[in-house]
């Protein structure tokens, strides 16, 4: 019996696979192509093997660094149990497990997946993005009101219409008609980070163009945006 996993190790998520097998001891390995095995007897409690894991982890990076630096190569995202995901700023182990009905929420430091088929890899993706989804539309409703309160009109900065999706280098845009556009990734950033998103996008309702007095707006109505821009670089990687 083969069971993919992710262990979470410091910041970094280490995959590695479970092999069930009628004996008595546990024995963590390092393939020749860098995976990592943990061969456990039928009954040992998943919890076991993980503490091993962790406790050998200096000696497997060891392994794998000599089998090409691979100990630190980056690793998609794959849904399994475990793996660490992050929600305004916080990190949340995943959880899946059977349901009634799919339902995905935070629970003591877990993100608790509910799912009619725990073991389907692609359902799991596909309930994770969207409570994401749903949950940055919810949030970014409400800071950018607040975003919006900052400014001496509200009215004159608030977007004519907004959405969110996926986007590869900006975390929000502007247009010049006032249409706002949300990184949905940026529900993973910490909130103040997320404000300041919303008010550098907004403070483009008054001046479109990255000039002196675009900054200056901003510097007005937040005056540590230099400190939020740095913890959104801090939290992006």
């Amino acid at each position: 019996m083969s069971e993919p996993h992710v262990l979470t190790y410091g910041t970094r998520q280490v995959a590695w696979t479970l092999l069930r097998r009628d004996r008595r001891t546990l024995e963590i390995a390092v393939t020749p192509e860098g995976a990592i095995e943990a061969v456990a007897p039928l009954d040992a409690p998943l919890a076991k093997v993980e503490a091993l894991l962790l406790k050998r982890m200096p000696w497997i990076d060891r392994q794998r660094r000599e089998l090409g630096g691979m100990a630190d190569a980056p690793l998609p995202r794959q849904h399994l149990p475990g793996e660490t995901h992050r929600y305004r700023g916080r990190a949340y182990r995943l959880k899946v497990e059977r349901g009634i009905r799919s339902e995905v929420r935070l629970v003591r430091g877990r993100l608790h997946v509910l799912s009619h088929a725990p073991s389907d890899r692609e359902e799991t993706r596909r309930l994770v993005e969207e409570w994401y989804r749903g949950t940055a539309r919810r949030v970014f409703a409400e800071r950018l009101e607040l975003a919006c309160a900052r400014f001496p009109d509200p009215d004159a900065v608030r977007p004519v219409q907004w959405q969110v999706r996926a986007m590869e280098k900006r975390w929000g845009s502007m247009t010049p008609a006032g249409r706002l556009t949300l990184n949905l990734d940026l529900i993973r950033m910490p909130t103040p980070a997320i404000d300041y998103v919303l008010t550098h996008e907004l403070a483009h309702r008054i001046e479109h163009h990255h000039g002196a007095a675009f900054w200056r707006l901003l510097e007005r109505v937040m005056p540590d945006w230099q400190e939020r821009k740095s913890a959104l670089e801090r939290a992006e990687r």
